[in-house]
Protein backbone atom coordinates (compact mmCIF):
# COMPACT_ATOMS: atom_id res chain seq x y z
CA UNK A 1 0.00 0.00 0.00
CA UNK A 2 3.33 2.15 0.89
CA UNK A 3 4.12 1.97 -2.76
CA UNK A 4 1.10 2.11 -4.21
CA UNK A 5 0.10 5.65 -2.46
CA UNK A 6 3.83 6.88 -3.63
CA UNK A 7 3.36 5.96 -7.24
CA UNK A 8 0.08 8.02 -7.12
CA UNK A 9 1.80 10.69 -5.75
CA UNK A 10 4.05 10.66 -8.14
CA UNK A 11 1.93 10.44 -10.97
CA UNK A 12 0.00 12.91 -9.33
CA UNK A 13 3.53 15.16 -9.11
CA UNK A 14 3.83 14.51 -12.62
CA UNK A 15 0.66 15.71 -13.93
CA UNK A 16 0.56 19.00 -11.95
CA UNK A 17 3.79 19.81 -13.74
CA UNK A 18 2.41 18.81 -17.32
CA UNK A 19 -0.52 21.38 -16.06
CA UNK A 20 1.54 24.08 -15.06
CA UNK A 21 3.97 23.88 -17.97
CA UNK A 22 0.60 23.97 -20.10
CA UNK A 23 -0.48 27.11 -18.67
CA UNK A 24 2.86 28.60 -18.98
CA UNK A 25 2.74 27.71 -22.48
CA UNK A 26 -0.71 29.22 -22.89
CA UNK A 27 -0.09 32.33 -21.10
CA UNK A 28 3.38 32.96 -23.58
CA UNK A 29 1.40 32.05 -26.96
CA UNK A 30 -1.30 34.95 -25.23
CA UNK A 31 1.36 37.51 -24.95
CA UNK A 32 3.08 36.49 -28.13
CA UNK A 33 -0.19 36.94 -29.49
CA UNK A 34 -1.05 40.05 -28.41
CA UNK A 35 2.27 41.52 -29.09
CA UNK A 36 1.78 40.42 -32.79
CA UNK A 37 -1.99 41.91 -32.39
CA UNK A 38 -0.54 45.23 -31.24
CA UNK A 39 2.80 45.01 -33.76
CA UNK A 40 -0.07 44.62 -36.39
CA UNK A 41 -1.94 47.09 -35.27
CA UNK A 42 0.86 49.94 -35.08
CA UNK A 43 2.04 48.65 -38.47
CA UNK A 44 -1.69 49.65 -39.51
CA UNK A 45 -1.09 53.24 -38.65
CA UNK A 46 1.74 53.53 -40.13
CA UNK A 47 0.49 52.69 -42.96
CA UNK A 48 -2.33 54.72 -43.20
CA UNK A 49 -0.01 58.04 -42.31
CA UNK A 50 2.36 57.01 -44.54
CA UNK A 51 1.17 59.10 -47.27
CA UNK A 52 2.94 61.68 -45.04
CA UNK A 53 6.02 60.57 -46.25
CA UNK A 54 5.80 58.11 -48.94
CA UNK A 55 3.80 61.54 -50.99
CA UNK A 56 6.93 63.64 -50.78
CA UNK A 57 8.84 64.83 -53.69
CA UNK A 58 11.51 67.24 -54.34
CA UNK A 59 9.48 70.25 -54.55
CA UNK A 60 7.04 69.47 -51.56
CA UNK A 61 7.45 72.12 -48.56
CA UNK A 62 6.89 70.45 -45.19
CA UNK A 63 6.97 72.05 -41.76
CA UNK A 64 6.37 70.60 -37.83
CA UNK A 65 4.45 72.47 -35.02
CA UNK A 66 4.40 71.80 -31.54
CA UNK A 67 1.61 73.09 -29.32
CA UNK A 68 0.23 72.92 -26.03
CA UNK A 69 -3.97 71.94 -25.30
CA UNK A 70 -4.94 74.12 -23.21
CA UNK A 71 -9.14 74.91 -21.42
CA UNK A 72 -9.85 77.11 -24.69
CA UNK A 73 -8.91 73.69 -26.71
CA UNK A 74 -11.07 71.23 -25.00
CA UNK A 75 -14.71 70.58 -24.76
CA UNK A 76 -17.19 69.07 -22.12
CA UNK A 77 -15.14 66.16 -21.73
CA UNK A 78 -12.25 67.80 -21.45
CA UNK A 79 -10.96 66.43 -25.11
CA UNK A 80 -10.22 68.84 -27.90
CA UNK A 81 -13.35 70.04 -29.35
CA UNK A 82 -13.50 68.14 -32.73
CA UNK A 83 -13.12 72.03 -34.96
CA UNK A 84 -9.82 72.67 -32.96
CA UNK A 85 -7.54 70.38 -34.15
CA UNK A 86 -8.46 72.52 -37.78
CA UNK A 87 -6.99 75.58 -35.41
CA UNK A 88 -3.91 73.73 -34.55
CA UNK A 89 -3.84 72.63 -38.96
CA UNK A 90 -4.12 76.15 -39.55
CA UNK A 91 -1.54 77.82 -36.82
CA UNK A 92 1.27 75.22 -38.42
CA UNK A 93 -0.11 76.36 -42.27
CA UNK A 94 0.44 80.08 -40.97
CA UNK A 95 3.61 78.64 -39.52
CA UNK A 96 4.57 76.59 -42.70
CA UNK A 97 4.13 79.69 -44.85
CA UNK A 98 6.35 81.57 -42.66
CA UNK A 99 9.28 79.42 -43.29
CA UNK A 100 8.73 79.41 -46.80
CA UNK A 101 9.32 83.08 -46.63
CA UNK A 102 12.10 82.91 -44.62
CA UNK A 103 13.74 79.85 -46.99
CA UNK A 104 13.09 82.04 -50.34
CA UNK A 105 14.61 85.44 -48.31
CA UNK A 106 17.50 83.67 -47.78
CA UNK A 107 18.56 83.23 -51.52
CA UNK A 108 16.33 86.19 -53.06
CA UNK A 109 17.33 89.89 -52.27
CA UNK A 110 13.93 91.90 -52.81
CA UNK A 111 10.15 91.44 -52.73
CA UNK A 112 9.64 92.06 -56.60
CA UNK A 113 12.30 88.72 -56.52
CA UNK A 114 10.37 86.94 -54.07
CA UNK A 115 7.04 87.48 -55.60
CA UNK A 116 8.12 86.67 -59.39
CA UNK A 117 10.46 83.61 -58.05
CA UNK A 118 7.75 81.95 -55.96
CA UNK A 119 4.01 83.64 -57.07
CA UNK A 120 3.40 84.22 -52.75
CA UNK A 121 1.80 87.46 -51.96
CA UNK A 122 4.03 89.47 -50.63
CA UNK A 123 3.71 93.16 -52.19
CA UNK A 124 3.38 95.93 -49.73
CA UNK A 125 -0.29 96.68 -50.50
CA UNK A 126 -0.95 93.17 -49.39
CA UNK A 127 -0.96 91.48 -45.97
CA UNK A 128 1.14 88.31 -45.48
CA UNK A 129 -1.24 85.72 -44.62
CA UNK A 130 -4.41 87.06 -45.80
CA UNK A 131 -5.55 83.36 -47.03
CA UNK A 132 -8.04 80.97 -45.74
CA UNK A 133 -9.23 77.65 -46.09
CA UNK A 134 -12.20 76.56 -48.07
CA UNK A 135 -12.16 72.93 -48.81
CA UNK A 136 -11.69 69.95 -46.32
CA UNK A 137 -11.22 66.94 -48.55
CA UNK A 138 -11.29 64.41 -45.46
CA UNK A 139 -10.55 63.91 -42.48
CA UNK A 140 -10.29 61.13 -39.39
CA UNK A 141 -10.23 61.45 -35.89
CA UNK A 142 -7.59 58.51 -34.11
CA UNK A 143 -7.25 58.82 -30.75
CA UNK A 144 -8.60 61.86 -28.86
CA UNK A 145 -5.96 64.33 -27.39
CA UNK A 146 -6.52 65.60 -24.17
CA UNK A 147 -6.44 68.54 -21.82
CA UNK A 148 -2.47 68.82 -21.03
CA UNK A 149 -1.49 66.77 -24.29
CA UNK A 150 1.27 68.54 -26.13
CA UNK A 151 0.94 68.26 -29.64
CA UNK A 152 2.51 67.91 -32.78
CA UNK A 153 1.40 68.94 -36.24
CA UNK A 154 3.18 67.36 -39.17
CA UNK A 155 2.41 69.10 -43.09
CA UNK A 156 3.18 68.64 -45.98
CA UNK A 157 1.81 70.65 -49.19
CA UNK A 158 1.21 68.13 -51.49
CA UNK A 159 -0.41 70.69 -54.57
CA UNK A 160 0.33 74.09 -55.56
CA UNK A 161 -1.49 76.07 -58.11
CA UNK A 162 -1.52 79.57 -59.18
CA UNK A 163 -4.18 81.22 -61.43
CA UNK A 164 -3.95 82.38 -64.73
CA UNK A 165 -4.12 86.41 -63.57
CA UNK A 166 -1.50 85.17 -61.00
CA UNK A 167 -3.53 86.51 -58.41
CA UNK A 168 -4.52 83.69 -56.64
CA UNK A 169 -2.99 80.62 -55.27
CA UNK A 170 -3.87 77.77 -53.64
CA UNK A 171 -2.17 75.09 -51.56
CA UNK A 172 -3.56 71.26 -51.17
CA UNK A 173 -1.75 70.10 -47.45
CA UNK A 174 -1.81 67.21 -45.33
CA UNK A 175 -1.68 67.72 -41.76
CA UNK A 176 -1.12 64.85 -39.45
CA UNK A 177 -1.33 65.33 -35.41
CA UNK A 178 0.81 63.28 -33.12
CA UNK A 179 0.22 63.05 -29.32
CA UNK A 180 3.48 63.01 -27.60
CA UNK A 181 4.26 60.59 -25.14
CA UNK A 182 7.89 61.70 -24.32
CA UNK A 183 9.65 64.88 -23.03
CA UNK A 184 9.34 67.74 -25.02
CA UNK A 185 12.80 67.57 -26.37
CA UNK A 186 12.11 64.16 -27.60
CA UNK A 187 11.73 63.11 -31.17
CA UNK A 188 11.17 59.97 -31.54
CA UNK A 189 8.46 58.71 -32.97
CA UNK A 190 7.60 55.51 -31.15
CA UNK A 191 6.83 57.88 -28.18
CA UNK A 192 4.18 59.48 -30.09
CA UNK A 193 0.24 58.66 -30.44
CA UNK A 194 -1.43 59.58 -33.92
CA UNK A 195 -4.11 61.52 -32.95
CA UNK A 196 -5.95 63.63 -36.35
CA UNK A 197 -5.21 63.58 -39.81
CA UNK A 198 -6.72 65.51 -42.56
CA UNK A 199 -6.58 67.23 -46.25
CA UNK A 200 -7.05 70.58 -46.74
CA UNK A 201 -7.01 73.59 -49.36
CA UNK A 202 -6.17 76.85 -48.48
CA UNK A 203 -5.73 79.96 -50.79
CA UNK A 204 -4.76 83.26 -51.37
CA UNK A 205 -5.80 86.34 -53.16
CA UNK A 206 -4.24 89.39 -53.70
CA UNK A 207 -6.50 92.63 -53.06
CA UNK A 208 -8.87 90.24 -50.19
CA UNK A 209 -10.71 87.68 -50.64
CA UNK A 210 -13.47 88.92 -52.65
CA UNK A 211 -14.99 86.31 -55.37
CA UNK A 212 -13.31 85.36 -57.84
CA UNK A 213 -13.38 83.35 -60.62
CA UNK A 214 -12.37 79.70 -58.96
CA UNK A 215 -14.92 81.01 -56.41
CA UNK A 216 -17.28 80.98 -58.98
CA UNK A 217 -15.99 77.71 -60.84
CA UNK A 218 -16.07 75.94 -57.09
CA UNK A 219 -19.58 77.18 -56.44
CA UNK A 220 -21.11 76.81 -59.77
CA UNK A 221 -20.01 72.62 -59.67
CA UNK A 222 -21.47 72.40 -56.33
CA UNK A 223 -24.69 74.10 -57.05
CA UNK A 224 -24.96 71.67 -60.30
CA UNK A 225 -24.25 68.62 -57.47
CA UNK A 226 -26.67 69.82 -55.17
CA UNK A 227 -24.28 71.08 -52.78
CA UNK A 228 -23.58 74.51 -52.91
CA UNK A 229 -24.35 78.12 -54.58
CA UNK A 230 -28.00 79.15 -54.48
CA UNK A 231 -31.00 76.89 -53.67
CA UNK A 232 -35.11 77.59 -54.04
CA UNK A 233 -36.63 77.44 -50.46
CA UNK A 234 -35.97 74.11 -48.82
CA UNK A 235 -38.66 71.95 -48.46
CA UNK A 236 -41.02 72.05 -45.04
CA UNK A 237 -39.14 68.79 -43.57
CA UNK A 238 -35.59 70.68 -43.88
CA UNK A 239 -37.47 73.42 -41.82
CA UNK A 240 -38.53 71.60 -39.25
CA UNK A 241 -35.19 70.28 -38.93
CA UNK A 242 -32.85 73.14 -39.27
CA UNK A 243 -31.59 75.37 -36.41
CA UNK A 244 -31.57 78.57 -36.75
CA UNK A 245 -28.26 80.69 -36.08
CA UNK A 246 -28.12 83.90 -35.83
CA UNK A 247 -24.94 85.84 -37.68
CA UNK A 248 -23.01 88.02 -35.80
CA UNK A 249 -19.87 89.07 -36.97
CA UNK A 250 -18.10 89.79 -34.14
CA UNK A 251 -18.44 85.99 -33.62
CA UNK A 252 -16.59 85.13 -35.84
CA UNK A 253 -12.85 83.49 -35.57
CA UNK A 254 -10.42 85.19 -38.10
CA UNK A 255 -10.77 85.05 -41.79
CA UNK A 256 -8.34 82.14 -41.90
CA UNK A 257 -10.61 79.80 -39.93
CA UNK A 258 -13.78 80.34 -40.90
CA UNK A 259 -14.10 76.23 -41.65
CA UNK A 260 -14.11 76.16 -37.80
CA UNK A 261 -16.50 78.88 -37.34
CA UNK A 262 -18.62 76.29 -40.13
CA UNK A 263 -18.11 73.30 -38.34
CA UNK A 264 -19.46 74.65 -34.91
CA UNK A 265 -23.00 75.72 -36.91
CA UNK A 266 -22.79 71.70 -38.36
CA UNK A 267 -22.75 70.83 -34.63
CA UNK A 268 -25.72 73.04 -33.26
CA UNK A 269 -27.62 70.99 -35.83
CA UNK A 270 -26.54 67.98 -34.81
CA UNK A 271 -27.06 68.22 -31.29
CA UNK A 272 -30.42 70.26 -32.09
CA UNK A 273 -31.57 66.84 -34.38
CA UNK A 274 -30.36 64.48 -31.16
CA UNK A 275 -32.57 66.55 -28.73
CA UNK A 276 -30.47 68.95 -27.77
CA UNK A 277 -27.54 69.33 -24.48
CA UNK A 278 -29.55 67.85 -22.32
CA UNK A 279 -30.15 65.10 -24.64
CA UNK A 280 -26.23 64.06 -24.73
CA UNK A 281 -26.24 64.02 -21.20
CA UNK A 282 -29.65 61.95 -21.08
CA UNK A 283 -27.43 59.20 -23.48
CA UNK A 284 -24.46 59.46 -21.55
CA UNK A 285 -26.05 59.07 -18.00
CA UNK A 286 -29.54 56.81 -19.06
CA UNK A 287 -27.97 54.80 -22.14
CA UNK A 288 -24.36 54.76 -21.11
CA UNK A 289 -22.93 56.08 -24.28
CA UNK A 290 -21.81 59.14 -26.16
CA UNK A 291 -22.00 60.18 -29.92
CA UNK A 292 -18.46 61.12 -31.24
CA UNK A 293 -17.26 62.49 -34.50
CA UNK A 294 -15.29 59.52 -36.54
CA UNK A 295 -14.42 61.53 -39.90
CA UNK A 296 -15.31 64.69 -41.61
CA UNK A 297 -15.60 64.07 -45.96
CA UNK A 298 -15.96 66.48 -48.80
CA UNK A 299 -16.75 70.18 -46.89
CA UNK A 300 -16.42 73.39 -48.77
CA UNK A 301 -17.07 76.76 -47.21
CA UNK A 302 -18.47 79.27 -49.85
CA UNK A 303 -16.14 82.15 -48.33
CA UNK A 304 -17.97 85.01 -50.52
CA UNK A 305 -21.13 84.29 -49.10
CA UNK A 306 -19.90 84.48 -45.82
CA UNK A 307 -18.21 88.25 -47.27
CA UNK A 308 -21.66 89.09 -48.22
CA UNK A 309 -23.58 88.57 -45.03
CA UNK A 310 -20.51 90.44 -42.71
CA UNK A 311 -21.19 93.59 -45.42
CA UNK A 312 -24.95 93.36 -45.02
CA UNK A 313 -24.64 93.40 -41.22
CA UNK A 314 -21.97 95.95 -41.10
CA UNK A 315 -24.47 98.09 -42.96
CA UNK A 316 -27.40 97.14 -40.82
CA UNK A 317 -29.70 96.04 -43.75
CA UNK A 318 -30.65 92.89 -42.93
CA UNK A 319 -30.79 90.88 -39.71
CA UNK A 320 -28.54 88.70 -40.81
CA UNK A 321 -29.54 84.71 -39.52
CA UNK A 322 -28.55 81.13 -40.81
CA UNK A 323 -30.27 77.91 -41.55
CA UNK A 324 -28.17 74.98 -40.44
CA UNK A 325 -30.11 71.21 -41.39
CA UNK A 326 -29.07 68.10 -41.87
CA UNK A 327 -30.46 64.06 -43.12
CA UNK A 328 -29.06 61.34 -41.72
CA UNK A 329 -28.59 57.66 -42.54
CA UNK A 330 -26.88 54.80 -40.31
CA UNK A 331 -24.35 52.91 -41.17
CA UNK A 332 -22.32 49.61 -40.00
CA UNK A 333 -25.37 48.13 -38.45
CA UNK A 334 -26.36 51.27 -36.53
CA UNK A 335 -22.56 51.62 -34.91
CA UNK A 336 -22.23 55.35 -37.11
CA UNK A 337 -24.25 57.37 -38.29
CA UNK A 338 -23.44 60.05 -41.36
CA UNK A 339 -25.00 63.56 -41.38
CA UNK A 340 -25.18 65.30 -44.74
CA UNK A 341 -24.95 68.78 -43.81
CA UNK A 342 -25.59 71.92 -45.03
CA UNK A 343 -25.30 76.11 -43.82
CA UNK A 344 -27.66 78.01 -45.87
CA UNK A 345 -27.53 82.09 -45.33
CA UNK A 346 -30.78 84.29 -45.36
CA UNK A 347 -29.06 88.00 -44.95
CA UNK A 348 -29.89 89.51 -48.33
CA UNK A 349 -32.42 86.25 -49.61
CA UNK A 350 -35.49 87.54 -51.33
CA UNK A 351 -37.98 85.17 -51.85
CA UNK A 352 -37.05 83.25 -49.99
CA UNK A 353 -34.18 82.43 -51.30
CA UNK A 354 -30.86 80.54 -49.68
CA UNK A 355 -27.47 80.72 -50.84
CA UNK A 356 -25.50 77.62 -49.11
CA UNK A 357 -22.92 78.78 -46.97
CA UNK A 358 -21.46 75.71 -46.55
CA UNK A 359 -21.93 71.59 -47.21
CA UNK A 360 -20.02 68.43 -46.36
CA UNK A 361 -20.26 65.13 -44.35
CA UNK A 362 -19.49 64.27 -40.82
CA UNK A 363 -19.97 60.94 -39.58
CA UNK A 364 -20.84 60.41 -35.89
CA UNK A 365 -19.76 56.99 -33.95
CA UNK A 366 -21.63 55.68 -30.98
CA UNK A 367 -19.39 54.66 -28.35
CA UNK A 368 -20.11 52.94 -25.02
CA UNK A 369 -19.46 55.15 -22.30
CA UNK A 370 -17.68 52.54 -19.78
CA UNK A 371 -14.70 51.36 -22.25
CA UNK A 372 -15.06 53.71 -25.35
CA UNK A 373 -15.98 51.26 -27.90
CA UNK A 374 -18.22 51.03 -30.75
CA UNK A 375 -21.88 49.97 -30.03
CA UNK A 376 -25.06 49.70 -31.54
CA UNK A 377 -27.29 52.89 -31.38
CA UNK A 378 -29.69 52.98 -29.14
CA UNK A 379 -33.39 52.61 -30.15
CA UNK A 380 -34.46 56.53 -29.09
CA UNK A 381 -31.55 57.82 -30.62
CA UNK A 382 -32.26 56.33 -33.95
CA UNK A 383 -35.78 57.05 -33.52
CA UNK A 384 -35.08 61.17 -33.11
CA UNK A 385 -32.61 61.38 -35.73
CA UNK A 386 -35.01 59.53 -38.84
CA UNK A 387 -37.83 60.91 -37.80
CA UNK A 388 -39.71 62.24 -40.50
Amino acid sequence: MRCLCSGSGVASSVLSRRRRRRANDAEERGQRDHAERKLKKDDATRRRTAVLVSSKSRNDHESTSDFDVYIEDTDHYAVVYYANYFRFCARAFENMLLEMRNDDATTLTTREDLGEERGEFYDDDDEFGAWWCDHIEEAKYVSPAILGDRIRVESIVIAENISDDEREKSWVVKHLIRKMGGDDDDDDDDATTVSFTCQSRYRSRRGGRKSSNWDRESSDSASSSGSGGSSRSRSETDRRRATNIRFFASELNHRSVWHVDVLRWFERNRTDLIGGPKALESLKSEDECVVVVSSISNVTIFTDVIEDMIVQSSRGAHPSSLLSFSSVRFLRRDVQCEFDQRVVGLADAPNDDLRVVASGKITCTVLKRENMRPRKSPRALKERLLIA
